[in-house]
């Protein structure tokens, strides 16, 4: 998670690292984390794990018991 907060503050810009981070953060417990990363990813427009990244969301989304979108 260091590592990936690291890579976030050299290439804030990033909607990849933002993914890969919000991966860690959900290994670590921090889902809320997470949860907004990915949004923050998918708001940043196209790029390789994009679509990784909605499911990731979604997934955290129904384990939450949330309607997709709802943040």
């Amino acid at each position: 998670v260091r590592l990936l907060r690291r890579s976030l503050e050299l290439r804030p810009r990033s909607p990849a690292t933002r993914y890969h981070l919000a991966l860690a953060q959900v290994a670590v417990g921090e889902i809320d984390r997470a949860r907004g990363l990915l949004e923050q990813a998918l708001a940043a427009g196209d790029f390789e794990e994009r679509e990784a990244a909605e499911r990731e969301l979604a997934r955290l989304d129904s384990e939450a018991g949330r309607e997709p979108g709802d943040g």
